[in-house]
């Protein structure tokens, strides 16, 4: 008896959800009509000219004010690095692997 029950629930509200989306799509193209929203079918033209059309200003401008640039060699940024003080995990890391590479450059060597 509990199953039957629980399809007549199942059934009632699925039948209640699809009532209300057939109500909303027949609903729809009167509500169009009533808002003025224009759709496919309607033709829509370009404004016309009202007299000589004016120049417009645009000024871009970069969000977050100026970027700061990176150093261009590692020496650099060893230095940067060294100078900043408190490090964090993985800028310690980058700079020891930094001054590894510098190591190699100066003794000529490929790492």
């Amino acid at each position: 008896v509990a199953i039957s029950d629980f399809e007549a629930v199942v059934s009632r509200r699925g039948a209640l959800s699809a009532a209300a989306v057939a109500f909303g799509v027949a609903a729809l193209p009167g509500m169009s009509r009533a808002a003025n929203i224009p759709d496919l079918d309607d033709e829509i033209s370009a404004p016309s000219s009202g007299g000589n059309p004016q120049a417009v200003s645009v000024q871009t401008v970069a969000a977050g004010g100026p970027k700061k640039q990176k150093p261009q060699s590692g020496y650099e940024r060893i230095k940067e690095l060294q100078n900043k003080g408190q490090l964090t995990d993985k800028e310690r890391k980058e700079l020891k692997r930094l001054k590894a590479e510098e190591m190699c450059e100066m003794l000529g060597k490929g790492c």
